[in-house]
């Protein structure tokens, strides 16, 4: 997967996207973008609230989050841009990020046309150095997308029967494997870790507090799919909200709390 984002989160600039101004530029770049003008981050928070509900303390935390998010990063609109070789741009624009990915790597001319688009959205006293481009490969059975739909079913899974010595020292070989540089590795390292159920954990929260955005996204899904309704891990998925600023990540935690929410944390 390739992209380029521009992530105003947080700038020192305080400054933020009009996104439909967002909108005009898309048409402008892209002539052949279908744009979805629902606003999506209204479309997770009604979703949110069909999962959840809202009776439960915890699981109004989880709204009230996203309700924050709806109401200062919104509207939020998605794109598509076809290409003929298959290798399609999908783009999303909201108030603090504008993002255009594609599964595969972007040609030459086809970054230096994202990278023109995304340089036209900056604020005046905004500098192109902002531009983050991500070449970093995903699975393609990672759900991982910007907005409006969850992580796919997380069963329960029961702990590995195991010896204490044993235990700790797959964690470590899982929690490492994680921070590695092979897809392929990480990918095994979460089902292991999936595996292991409640006593990964610590090393889990430790990794979510990880400089790599593909650590922490890592760690938000497999503490989902272990299903603890305990507050320690709900918790620590409230604070990395407060301070995150990748916006695949967020999103992933968001649905992590409402995944532990429904299975009866409190």
């Amino acid at each position: 997967m390739a992209s380029l984002s521009v992530n105003l989160f947080r700038h020192p600039s305080g400054k933020a996207f009009c996104p439909q101004e967002c909108l005009r530029l898309v048409k402008q770049f892209f002539p052949n973008a279908e744009i979805d003008e629902r606003d999506q981050l209204a479309i997770q928070l009604e979703r949110a609230h069909e999962l959840v509900g809202d009776e439960e303390p915890a699981a109004k935390r989880v709204l009230d989050a996203l309700r924050l998010d709806y109401e200062t990063g919104g509207p939020a609109y998605m794109f598509r841009v076809r290409r003929p070789d298959g290798s399609d741009l999908l783009g999303v624009v909201k108030r603090q990020l504008a993002m255009v990915r594609s599964d595969t790597a972007m040609a030459p001319a086809v970054r230096d046309q994202v990278r023109a688009f995304l340089t036209a959205l900056l604020p005046g006293d905004v500098g192109p150095d902002i531009i983050k481009e991500r070449l970093e490969p995903l699975e393609k059975e990672s759900p991982i997308t910007p907005f409006a739909h969850p992580l796919s079913p997380m069963p329960k899974v029961a702990g590995r029967m195991s010896t204490g010595v044993d235990i700790a020292s797959d964690i470590y070989k899982n929690v490492q494997a994680i921070r590695g540089p092979s897809p392929k590795a990480r990918r095994q390292a979460e089902m292991e870790l999936i595996e292991i159920g409640a006593p990964a954990i610590p090393g889990l929260l430790e990794l979510l507090r990880d400089k790599s955005w593909v650590s922490r996204l890592y760690a938000v899904r497999v503490i989902a799919r272990i299903g603890r309704p305990l507050s320690e891990e709900r918790t620590a998925l409230e604070q990395l909200l407060q301070t995150e600023t990748d916006e695949y990540v967020r999103c992933n935690a968001t649905w992590a709390l409402s995944e532990i929410t429904a299975r009866g944390g409190s």
